[in-house]
C-alpha cells in the first residue's frame, strides 16, 4: 500500500505496457537519471522490451512494469544478473503523477524481495546519480545503504557525473 491506499505490483514487462513505457521514457526526470539515450532513437520502446524478454529467457537479467491499483505507474528492472557473485544490480522509474506517493518505494521493495527470493542472489545493488536525492531516499527507505561514490562516470554520451551505489544483502538466516 502507499499514499492514498493504492495498491503496487509487478507484473512482466510486455507488449501491453509499450505506450506508457513511451511516455515514461521521455520525461525529462527519466531522461536525466537513468541510461535511456537522449534523445529517444525511434523504435526504443520495442528494443528495450527486446532486450529484457531475451535477457528473461536468459536468466540474465528482467523487467517489470509497476502497476498501481492495475493501472501502469513505471519499471522496475534488474539489468544485471551476476550468478558468479550473486548479485544483481536494480533499478526503478516511477510516472511523474506518481512520484512523492510510495510507489517508488513499494515497487523497490517488491523488486528486492523477488531478487532474494526467486533470482536467489545475495547482494541487490543500486547505481543513483548523485544528484538524485528522490531515488536516494527510496533506496535508504527500503534499507539500502550507501557503499561508495564513483567519481567521473560516463552515464551515457555527452553526460559524466559521479555515480552512488547503495547496496542491500539477503540476511543470513542462522538456524
Amino acid at each position: 500500500m502507499v499514499g492514498g491506499g493504492a495498491t503496487v505490483t509487478l507484473v512482466p514487462f510486455a507488449n501491453e505496457h509499450l505506450e506508457p513505457f513511451r511516455a515514461l521514457a521521455q520525461d525529462p526526470l527519466v531522461l536525466r537519471f537513468t541510461r535511456f539515450p537522449d534523445p529517444l532513437p525511434l523504435g526504443f520502446a520495442e528494443a528495450w522490451l527486446a532486450r529484457y524478454e531475451a535477457g528473461r529467457a536468459a536468466g540474465t537479467m528482467e523487467g517489470f512494469a509497476v502497476l498501481a491499483d492495475g493501472g501502469f505507474a513505471g519499471i522496475a528492472v534488474v539489468p544485471e544478473i551476476d550468478r558468479s557473485r550473486g548479485a544483481a544490480e536494480l533499478g526503478y522509474a516511477v510516472s511523474p503523477e506518481l512520484r512523492g506517493r510510495g510507489v517508488a518505494a513499494a515497487a523497490l521493495a517488491l523488486l528486492t524481495r523477488w531478487a532474494f527470493d526467486d533470482a536467489g542472489i545475495a547482494r541487490a545493488e543500486l547505481q543513483i546519480g548523485a544528484a538524485n536525492e528522490a531515488s536516494k531516499r527510496v533506496a535508504a527507505n527500503c534499507g539500502y545503504w550507501h557503499d561508495h561514490t564513483e567519481p567521473n562516470v560516463q552515464v551515457k554520451p555527452g553526460r559524466i557525473e559521479d555515480t552512488e551505489h547503495w547496496v542491500r544483502e539477503q540476511p543470513v538466516n542462522s538456524a
